[in-house]
């Protein structure tokens, strides 16, 4: 449902949420320098 809610309905994976913000279908470079800082 959240999937859903952030994404116009749609189920689009993958859906990643950074600091509270969704991502949808992010670049792996965003996902590896934010796993990086955390």
């Amino acid at each position: 449902a959240y999937v859903r809610s952030v994404n116009d309905g749609n189920e689009t994976v993958p859906t990643v949420v950074i600091d509270g913000t969704p991502h949808t279908n992010p670049r792996p470079g965003l996902v590896k320098e934010r796993l990086a800082a955390s």
